[in-house]
């Protein structure tokens, strides 16, 4: 089986390659890389700079796959949430992907890339990424890994069931407020804050109320 989680992955990064090759003759010497709300070019690259960045992302996603379950250590694997650990390297990867076609697409025909798409896809990715979480064993390298997560089993399920949760809601809410680009960011600053702040403090409080 994880054969092909990993053969799924390389043909995902081999896909964001064969999109920049396609995209590179087409883009412009500079091309345009960040974008102010107000769709004004923030600045620049080249057309190697601009190609490389989500292939490169998306081959160290790949080669995360297979480096972190064998630098678990031991009381730690991966082993027993490895589908888990997979199914959100795959994710994000996809997502990253989607958002590598939304961009080119722009940067080729000399226009903004669609703020809305993008954030709708953040919120694709951390709904599946919630989903997920709590369905994830003890370990280093997936899931809420506080002081008090990592002393109790008890706390490690119940934050990241919890903070689960809080992603899939924040998720969904970054998928509805996508078509509203002047709320947008302030949601996703938001998202973000509840879904680290709030299970880390829960985790804290669970460990001292059940460890004294």
């Amino acid at each position: 089986m994880r054969r092909w989680w990993l053969l799924g992955g390389l043909g995902l990064v081999l896909f964001a390659v064969a999109l920049s090759v396609w995209a590179y003759p087409a883009l412009p010497q500079r091309v345009p890389t960040s974008w102010s709300l107000s769709g004004e070019a923030a600045g620049y690259s080249s057309r190697l700079g601009a190609v490389a960045v989500f292939p490169v992302l998306a081959a160290f996603i790949w080669v995360l796959m297979i480096v972190l379950p064998a630098f678990s250590p031991r009381g730690f694997r991966l082993d027993v949430s490895l589908t888990p650990f997979y199914e959100t390297c795959l994710a994000a990867i996809a997502v990253f992907v989607a958002i590598q076609g939304v961009i080119l697409r722009a940067q080729i025909a000399g226009t903004v890339p669609s703020i809305s798409l993008i954030f709708a896809f953040i919120g694709v990715l951390l709904t599946v990424i919630g989903i997920l979480v709590g369905r994830v064993s003890k370990n280093f390298f997936m899931g809420y890994r506080t002081p008090w997560t990592l002393m109790s089993d008890q706390v490690w399920l119940r934050t990241n069931v919890l903070g689960g949760r809080l992603m899939v809601v924040g998720g969904l809410l970054l998928i509805v407020c996508s078509p509203f680009t002047n709320v947008i960011v302030a949601a996703l600053i938001a998202v973000m804050a509840v879904v680290v702040v709030v299970p880390i403090a829960f985790s804290y409080v669970l460990y001292r109320r059940l460890e004294g």
